[in-house]
C-alpha cells in the first residue's frame, strides 16, 4: 500500500471516530466521568487518585491497584476546511461550536488543541477539544464516598479541582 493511501486511511479513520460538531451540545462530560468511575470493581480501596493525565503516575496507580479518575478528557470533533498550518482558521471554526458545548457542560474548562507538528494528519479532518474538569462532580464524589476505605487517602495530582 502506498504512503499517500496509508495517510488517507489514517486521516479518515480519525474523522470517523470524531463527534459531529453539531452534536457537541449532547456530549455531556458528567456521563464520561460516570463511565470512567464505573470501570473499577465495586470494592473498598485504601487510596484513590484524581487528576491530570500522567503516564508514569497512571502506571503507578495501576500497579498499586488504585483507581485513577482523570481530570481531563480528549474529545475529537469532526470538521473539514482549515489547513494544518492555519491555526487561526481552526480557532475561528471552533468558536461557533464552543458556546453550546460549554453551556451543556458548566463543570469543565475547554482547551482547543491544534498541533500541526504531532497531529498534522489528524487535524486535516478533525480537531481536538481537551476538557478539564473544574470540580470532582457527582460521579467521582459518589465513588470516593462509597469505595474509599475509612481513613483512606485521596491523591490529587497536578490539578486545580474545586
Amino acid at each position: 500500500m502506498s504512503h499517500p493511501v496509508k495517510e488517507q486511511i489514517y486521516i479518515w479513520s480519525g474523522r470517523y471516530e470524531a463527534i459531529a460538531a453539531s452534536k457537541l451540545d449532547r456530549a455531556i462530560t458528567s456521563r464520561v466521568a460516570e463511565w470512567a468511575a464505573s470501570l473499577y470493581p465495586q470494592r473498598k480501596y485504601p487510596a484513590v487518585a484524581v487528576g491530570s493525565s500522567n503516564g508514569a503516575l497512571t502506571d503507578l496507580w495501576a500497579a498499586l491497584g488504585m483507581p485513577w479518575h482523570p481530570q481531563t478528557f480528549l474529545i475529537p470533533v469532526a470538521r473539514s476546511g482549515p489547513h494544518p498550518d492555519e491555526p487561526q482558521q481552526d480557532v475561528k471554526w471552533a468558536e461557533k461550536w464552543i458556546p453550546a458545548f460549554l453551556e451543556s457542560n458548566p463543570d469543565v474548562q475547554l482547551h482547543h488543541m491544534h498541533d500541526p507538528n504531532q497531529d498534522r494528519l489528524m487535524i486535516q479532518r478533525m480537531t481536538y477539544f481537551r476538557v478539564k474538569r473544574l470540580w470532582l462532580g457527582q460521579a467521582y464524589e459518589s465513588f470516593i464516598r462509597q469505595y474509599l476505605e475509612p481513613g483512606g487517602t485521596i491523591f490529587i495530582v497536578d490539578c486545580n479541582l474545586k
